[in-house]
C-alpha cells in the first residue's frame, strides 16, 4: 500500500504537472512523436475512405484503429521512459521494433479494455469512469513490464489503487486538450482554402494522438514512485 503523503502525490500526478511535463517531452521527442500522429490521421483517413457508406465497414475501422492506438501507444511508451528516466533516447525504429514482441498482448488488451468502457459510456456514466481510472496504465504495462494481458489489468489497478482521486485528472486532461484541440480544428476548418484547410486538419491531427500517449505513460512511471516501485535509472 503507498505510504506517499499529498505534497508528493500533488508535485507527481497534480493536473498542471502532468499537463507541463508531457507539453516539454513532446517538444523534446517532437521528431520521434509526430509520425506517430501522422500515422493515425493516414490510418483514419484511409480507413473511412475504404469503408464510406458501409455499417460493417465502419465497425471495422474502430477495430484497426483501436487495435493501431494500442500499438502505437506502446512506441510512445518507450520513448517516454527513455526521456523520464534519463536513458539513452532509442529512435522511433528501434523504439517500434522493442514492442513487436508484446503486440498479441496489447491486442487482447485493447479488447478487453474497449468493450467495458465503451459500454459503460453509453449505459453508465460513473462505472465507465472508474474503469478508464483502474485500467490507465495497462498499455505502458504491458511494455514496460512485460505482462500478460490479464496481468497487465491486475498490476494496472493496483497501481492506480488509492489514487483514483488524482488519475481522475489524466482523463480530464485529455478531455481538456481535446476542447483545445477541437477549437483549433473549428479554426482550420474555417480556412477558406480547401488545400490549407486539409494541411490544417492534418498538423491538429498529428498533435492530438501523441500528446494523450505521452500523458498515460507520465502518469505510469509517477505512479510507481508513489507505489514506491520506482522504474530503475540509468548508473
Amino acid at each position: 500500500m503507498s505510504t506517499a503523503s499529498s505534497a508528493q502525490t500533488s508535485e507527481l500526478l497534480g493536473l498542471h504537472v502532468l499537463s507541463l511535463r508531457a507539453f516539454n517531452v513532446f517538444t523534446e521527442r517532437f521528431v520521434a512523436l509526430v509520425p506517430i500522429g501522422l500515422v493515425m490521421i493516414a490510418l483514419e483517413a484511409a480507413l473511412a475512405f475504404a469503408f464510406r457508406g458501409s455499417l460493417i465497414g465502419v465497425g471495422l475501422a474502430v477495430c484497426i484503429l483501436l487495435a493501431a492506438t494500442v500499438i502505437l501507444q506502446g512506441v510512445v511508451a518507450q520513448l517516454v521512459c527513455d526521456s523520464e528516466l534519463g536513458r539513452p533516447r532509442r529512435s522511433l525504429a528501434a523504439s517500434a521494433s522493442a514492442v513487436r514482441p508484446v503486440i498479441g498482448p496489447l491486442l487482447g488488451a485493447s479488447v478487453l479494455y474497449a468493450v467495458p468502457v465503451a459500454l459503460g459510456s453509453v449505459f453508465l456514466l460513473v462505472p465507465s469512469v472508474v474503469l478508464m481510472c483502474a485500467w490507465l496504465v495497462v498499455a505502458p504495462v504491458i511494455v514496460i513490464e512485460g505482462c500478460g494481458v490479464f496481468d497487465a489489468f491486475r498490476r494496472s489497478r493496483a497501481l492506480t489503487k488509492g489514487f483514483w482521486s488524482w488519475v481522475v485528472d489524466r482523463p480530464m486532461s485529455t478531455i481538456a486538450f481535446g476542447f483545445v484541440f477541437g477549437a483549433a480544428a473549428a479554426l482550420g476548418a474555417a480556412v477558406p482554402d480547401p488545400d490549407l484547410r486539409v494541411v490544417a486538419a492534418w498538423i491538429i491531427g498529428s498533435l492530438c494522438f501523441p500528446m494523450s500517449a505521452v500523458g498515460v505513460t507520465l502518469a505510469y512511471v509517477r505512479l510507481r514512485i508513489l507505489q514506491g516501485d520506482p522504474m530503475p535509472r540509468p548508473v
